[in-house]
């Protein structure tokens, strides 16, 4: 009878630690499933914010391409700073791009294809708004402004 009871007894014990390990796996696979539905969540948010932004930069390219045909010869010109607020728009935007892309990058790693085509489009917008910022208005003495800069004379 001693043998019977130590092998019920052992059985049992068995049974009870193949339970708590079922149930320790069972968790550990819902702990994982959670994380992944929230880390899915978070990139899903994140992508969602990134199209906000690129499409705010799609407006801005606008603005400052709207800008360069009607006031090409006059952009730079100090005595109509309006005419640069679409530059200093792009600017505002490109900046914000630039941080999404950074986010954009540790979510979804620097290889997706998501983060190197936002690469491409924050290389176009600053290209935009370096080539803008290039424009020089020749003043009434000779001197040169720069877009952007005020010129004292």
């Amino acid at each position: 009878m001693d043998v019977v009871a130590i092998i019920s007894v052992a059985s049992s014990a068995a049974v009870a630690l193949g339970a708590i390990g079922a149930n320790l796996w069972q968790q550990r696979r819902s702990f994982d499933h959670d994380r992944e539905m929230a880390d899915r969540a978070s990139a899903r948010s994140s992508l969602v914010d990134t199209m906000a932004v690129l499409h705010r930069v799609g407006y801005a390219v606008d603005e400052v391409s709207q800008a360069v045909r009607g006031h090409a010869d006059t952009i730079a010109d100090p005595e109509f700073p309006e005419r640069l607020e679409p530059v200093q728009h792009l600017e505002e935007v490109g900046r914000e791009l630039d941080r999404t892309i950074g986010l954009i990058q540790v979510q979804l790693g620097p290889g997706s294809s998501a983060t190197k085509s936002l690469e491409e489009a924050g290389k176009a917008a600053l290209t935009i708004f370096r080539k803008t910022k290039m424009i020089r208005f020749p003043t009434r003495n000779r001197d040169v402004a720069v877009v952007g800069e005020r010129n004292e004379n």
